[in-house]
């Protein structure tokens, strides 16, 4: 192998995707770039992940219990031989070249790390391109330079505390950068805290590759893509991102913490009420809205009568007036 063949070390952590595991798989084996090393991580499966995986020699397998897919994929960094870190979740697939155009990038182009367009699926099973969708990534699109988009230091902390824009699958990043892995308090955000962590302590340069080269199945059984909006907003942006807001703290600017905290207040403000009106959860619900006031008691106020205001003509039906 060549100077710019570097090895890439592929971090696949699954739990019960035995219908899933072994397209994953093959879409790593099927790549143009051939320099790879497979990891898959078992997060406690009880089906036939092991059997399965286990038809594939060249794949390394490591079982571990229980424990979620941040400690899945820590686990499997300890075991990358590369000094390039891709993780591909378990139901998701690389299209044949995704490899070798993020490898070329980064080698080419002396990049930290790259991330790349995909298909998502919608709730009728057909595939569409996901970046059109994207608000925050879509500004930047007019200025791609051969389906790339390459991001300043700056714009990648504009972006990132903006949201994830690069879910694991997507995502390719030097092994210098993974020091501390995944955070494995997070319900959702791993992803998310993982590259927070990398462009907000870092001067980092990146890319983003617009043509979709991957693809993303929507399943039962998907970290984020399977609950309903209410979990998804209170595992997402109040425990996660009230970690985050904690974790990241001192090396966020306060234009950067606004935004942060503005999100986590809204979440909570939406799901402290919806504990109050479904859940009857009332102590859960008041000490959610309390985290709220505690870290912006008058712009907690101020969306609390916005979202009350909301709540009132959409149930009389006023939305019009």
């Amino acid at each position: 192998m060549s100077i710019n063949q570097p090895l890439v070390s592929v971090i696949i952590p699954t739990y019960n995707r035995a219908t899933y595991i072994l397209d994953s798989i093959n879409s790593v084996l099927n790549q143009t770039y051939k320099n790879v090393q497979i990891i898959v991580v078992d997060d406690g499966s009880t089906d036939l992940t092991y059997e399965l995986v286990k038809t594939k020699p060249v794949v390394e397998y490591y079982y571990q219990e229980n424990a979620g897919q941040g400690a899945a994929r820590t686990k499997g960094l300890s075991y990358c031989k590369g000094n390039l870190i891709a993780s591909l979740d378990s139901d998701d697939i690389w299209y044949p070249d995704f490899l070798q155009l993020c490898v070329d990038r980064i080698t080419g182009y002396q990049l930290d790390f790259v991330f790349a367009n995909w298909d998502q699926q919608n709730l009728q099973g057909d595939f569409n391109s996901f970046l059109p969708n994207n608000k925050t990534l879509l500004p930047y699109t007019s200025r791609s330079v051969d389906f790339w988009i390459e991001f300043s230091s700056t714009e990648l902390r504009h972006i990132y505390v903006q949201g994830c824009p690069s879910p694991s699958s997507s995502f390719i990043v030097k092994k210098e950068f993974l020091k501390l892995g995944w955070n494995c308090e997070m319900n959702i955000a791993d992803d998310w805290f993982m590259q927070l962590d990398i462009v907000l302590k870092n001067k980092c340069k990146a890319a983003c590759l617009i043509t979709p080269v991957w693809r993303k199945r929507i399943s039962g059984t998907n970290i984020c893509d399977h609950r309903d909006s209410s979990e998804v907003i209170e595992k997402l942006y109040v425990e996660d991102l009230h970690t985050i807001l904690n974790a990241f703290n001192a090396y966020l600017t306060k234009p950067e913490r606004a935004i942060l905290s503005k999100k986590f207040i809204e979440a909570s403000v939406f799901s402290s009420f919806f504990k109050f009106r479904k859940e009857r959860d009332f102590k859960r619900g008041f000490r959610q809205y309390m985290s709220s006031l505690q870290i912006d008691f008058l712009y907690t106020t101020k969306f609390t009568l916005k979202y009350v205001m909301y709540r009132f003509k959409r149930k009389y039906n006023l939305s019009k007036l």
